[in-house]
């Protein structure tokens, strides 16, 4: 029978088996021959070894989540068969090493056993790289015997050896040709056939979620970015080390001796007038805070990407969680203001990454861009994104400059010391203009509490008047008003209102998702007739005032989240809304099938 969706895992023990890099290039295969696809990466919390899993899901029409069961598993040993068979149909398809027949236990209806060592051995693949090479005959095995297209598989195993020695690229191609031909011998026991009509033929890109942050990154205008290694935010470091200078010359990628020192640098290129940003998880953050509280004092922009592992903690580095909206929500000690956004899928990841740049230049505070690890590591096909308008911050104007030089001019002449420039000037909209050091504009930057000049001001009515500056920048994007200087410079990415429902209908209930659930809820609610109004919610801090009393007008607000204390739940009940939890901690997302059991539920 011919598929039109289609979940496929592979899995295999540690780094040797070639899961990761066999599942992308058959995912870019896939998504390139027209069809949308997902994935998720399983992989153990230590360097060598240990059950490494890739899941696919490849469809013709719109794929929001990776799917909840596999259709077609490929198991390159027995042990790590067994770890993963609950996740199989029982009417699905096993492809295994012939060689484990007699220990395969609980086999599905249908199985191939392939002798992937021996075809190596026949594709002339150097004996260093044998292991490995299984990963190539299995993608032979896979495009016959379910319709995946043959050159497409091959382009990518060219683009991914090209460049490497002509004879691991022709064994790689020898070993993929001779899998391919292997398969063709079998008797096709079952039905499936991926469906290659009405496919999608519109240029596409493969990218993750955190190289999709990266690339956005670098649109925004990135300047500096400095950060610390942790799993799973490195690659957001790594992507931009390799491509930040090829689009910005004069732009800096700095690995720091850690998460302090990140933190600190980008304080000071901020300062300087760079746009800046760093990534880290959970534990790094924490070391940040100190810093954090400093950039809201001296109101530098900043973008900040969480990429959120279980904890706490060590806890599970390698696996999904959404644990740390508490902390974000009091990041920096006192009243210190911040901008928190989070993404639901890749598309997302480049919007809404602008979008934190945007904001942290319009109101001068952190931004900080939640993450989780499932979505980190996802690949997706998306069409290629257009690029939207980039705001940069307010700075002096020359009058303004002019003006300042005069008076530091006749200050002079009288003999009498200036004033520092007025960096933090009271202005109606809450946002003063920027200067940069080394200009006339001199500014003063103070982690103190300050007056307009930067001087450190204790005194009641100044204190006041800077708390409430700070905040009120902050009131504009609550309320979505614009300050005076932006008055007709409106967001040029401001996506919050997709998905958003700022009526209430008829149904009693709701139900939101955040951060990598976004895709598993609009599914869910899609197969269950959508028995309750659905949200996903890009802006969680400052909260919209209109969206929050919409919310209140529910019975119930049904919330999943990756966490144990319910922490999006309780943020809205500090609002009002009857926000009901739905919680889970195994370092997995949700199934759709578990997102569906909550609905059914609730609608009881």
């Amino acid at each position: 029978m011919a598929l039109n969706d289609v979940v496929i895992g592979l899995v295999g023990e540690g780094n040797e088996s070639g899961v990761g890099s066999a599942g992308k290039i058959l995912a870019t295969a896939a998504a390139h021959s027209g069809f949308n696809i997902m994935t998720f990466r399983g992989y153990p919390s230590r360097i060598w070894g240990g059950l490494n899993a890739f899941q696919l899901r490849i469809s013709d029409s719109q794929v929001y989540s990776i799917g909840d069961n596999i259709d077609i598993l490929v198991a390159f040993d027995k042990e790590n068969y067994h770890s993963y068979r609950e996740y199989l149909k029982n009417d699905g398809v096993l492809i295994f090493e012939s060689k484990d027949s007699d220990k395969i236990n609980n086999p599905p209806k249908f199985s191939y056993p392939i002798p992937l060592e021996e075809i190596v051995k026949n594709s002339g693949v150097q004996r260093e790289f044998a292991q490995k090479s299984r990963n190539i005959v299995v993608l032979g095995v896979l495009s016959k015997l379910f319709n995946i297209p043959y050159d497409s598989i091959k382009g990518e195993i060219v683009k991914n050896f090209g460049k490497k020695d002509k004879q691991i690229l022709e064994g790689n191609l020898n070993a993929l040709k001779n899998g391919f031909e292997y398969a063709g011998k079998l008797e096709k026991k079952d039905g499936f056939k991926l469906s290659t009509e009405n496919l999608n033929q519109k240029e596409r890109i493969v990218i993750s979620g955190n190289e999709m942050i990266g690339l956005a990154a670098i649109i925004s205008g990135l300047d500096f970015f400095a950060g610390y290694p942790i799993t799973p935010a490195s690659s957001i470091m790594e992507y931009l080390e390799r491509n930040l200078i090829k689009y910005n010359p004069n732009g800096a990628v700095i690995q720091a001796e850690d998460e302090i020192a990140s933190i600190t640098m980008l304080a000071g290129a901020s300062y300087a007038g760079a746009k800046a940003m760093t990534s880290t998880s959970g534990p790094g953050l924490a070391l940040m805070m100190e810093g954090i509280g400093q950039a809201s004092m001296l109101e530098l922009p900043m973008v900040i990407v969480d990429c959120q592992r279980a904890g706490p903690s060590t806890g599970m580095p390698t696996k999904t969680a959404q644990g740390d909206l508490s902390m974000l929500l009091g990041a920096g000690h006192g009243d210190s203001p911040k901008i928190i956004l989070n993404v639901g899928d890749v598309e997302d990841c480049y919007y809404e990454t602008i979008k934190a740049f945007n904001y942290a230049e319009r109101y001068q505070v952190p931004v900080f861009l939640m993450m989780e690890l499932a979505l980190c590591d996802r690949f997706e096909a998306i069409e290629v994104p257009q690029k939207p308008g980039i705001i940069n911050r307010l700075h002096t104007s020359e009058e303004e400059i002019k003006g300042y030089e005069d008076y530091r001019k006749e200050c002079i002449e009288k003999n009498i010391k200036p004033h520092h420039f007025k960096r933090y000037k009271l202005t109606e909209s809450g946002i003063s203009p920027f200067s940069i050091p080394g200009t006339s504009a001199i500014s003063f930057a103070n982690s103190a509490e300050h007056d307009e000049y930067g001087y450190t001001c204790e005194k009641r009515e100044n204190a006041i008047a800077m708390v409430n500056k700070r905040f009120k920048k902050l009131t504009l994007l609550e309320c979505h008003k614009e300050g005076d200087y932006y008055a007709e410079n409106k967001d040029p990415v401001d996506r919050a209102g997709e998905g958003l429902k700022l009526n209430v209908s008829s149904k009693k209930n709701a139900i939101i998702g955040w951060c990598g659930s976004k895709g598993a809820v609009k599914e869910a609610c899609i197969n269950t007739n959508d028995k309750v109004d659905s949200y996903f919610i890009p802006q969680l801090y400052p909260f919209n005032k209109k969206l929050a009393k919409v919310l209140t007008m529910y019975e119930k607000v049904i919330v999943p989240e990756l966490n144990y204390e319910g922490q999006f739940a309780k943020y809205l009940k500090s609002m009002g809304v009857n926000a009901v939890s739905f919680r889970k901690t195994d370092g997995y997302p949700f199934t759709v099938k578990e997102i569906e059991d909550i609905i059914n539920e609730a609608a009881k």
